[in-house]
């Protein structure tokens, strides 16, 4: 059991985000280029609409949602994810939302093991959406970057693997005409932009209970076989030890893991993660 004395502000201070604070323009861009779907019913009725041919809407799961998914531990989806990488630069939208969730929704249609060959390159995106500098990106940008050009793979604009990034790695590949990227990346193209909205972002804590209501949807979503990109702000987390607890045997298997339990609300460290599963077996005690 968890209790206030184990309750803690973690420093993710030296952690490498990027993700720039939308503007109107980028929030009018979204709006008027995906579909907004806020719960069950509604992502139920976009399946059985003219977009039913949607990756991200296709074998849709029964309405009866377990109490876990995990996708990357999944016989059935774990091989469509690259490998997890650490982003090095201010590039966490584009790895977001280019390397692990284009990587992986794109493999899932095509029924493929992911490899360097066709694993997205978020060093594409972050270089075409960056203004020239390491400084981070827009969500928005990212994503109409892989709508209305396309994306490459990492064997085309390769990540690095260390801190030593070379002066010109977040700005120079889209400059380089003889790579031909530009009509690489019309194969990798998405189709249609689904924006989940699941709870009313006029109330402060807008969800009480990891089995609330407001997160039916995106347990749909993932119980679905599909994975999701969101925003955060990372250095705002505050965590706590997982603990082991008669009454509740999923916690053994996490035990003195570090669990996220709420953001203290300063909005500091803008942040674009992936969600690629849930467990409602979990308890931690924050009162």
């Amino acid at each position: 059991e968890a209790d206030d004395n184990n309750l803690e502000k973690e420093d993710f201070s030296s952690m490498p985000t990027g993700l720039i604070e939308p503007t109107e323009e980028s929030k009018n861009w979204l709006k008027n280029n995906s579909t907004v779907v806020t719960n069950v019913n509604e992502l139920q009725q976009l399946k059985n609409s003219k977009k039913q041919n949607n990756n991200m809407l296709k074998n849709a799961a029964p309405s009866i949602l377990p109490s876990k998914v995990d996708l990357p531990t999944d016989e059935k989806t774990e091989k469509y994810f690259p490998k997890i990488s650490y982003q090095y630069v201010g590039a966490c939208v584009s790895y977001a939302n280019t390397y692990y969730c284009m990587t992986y929704m794109t493999n899932k249609e095509l029924n493929r093991e992911s490899t360097i060959e066709n694993t997205m390159s978020p060093i594409w995106t972050y270089n075409l959406t960056n203004y020239g500098v390491d400084g981070g990106s827009l969500t928005s940008n990212c994503l109409k970057v892989l709508k209305e050009i396309g994306s490459v793979t990492i064997e085309d604009v390769p990540v690095e693997t260390s801190y030593n990034v070379s002066p010109n790695y977040t700005t120079d590949y889209h400059a380089q005409p003889e790579l031909n990227l530009y009509e690489k990346a019309k194969q990798y193209q998405i189709d249609d932009i689904i924006n989940v909205k699941f709870a009313d972002e006029s109330e402060d804590t807008p969800i009480t209970s990891a089995k609330d209501d407001n997160l039916n949807v995106i347990k749909k979503v993932l119980n679905d076989g599909n994975i999701l990109s969101f925003s955060t702000t990372i250095y705002d987390f505050c965590t706590t030890s997982l603990k082991t607890n008669a009454e509740v045997p999923e916690n053994s298997k996490f035990a003195n893991e570090q669990a996220v339990y709420t953001c203290d609300g300063n909005m500091y460290g803008g942040h674009e993660m992936t969600l690629v599963g849930y467990n409602d077996d979990i308890w931690i005690d924050v009162n």
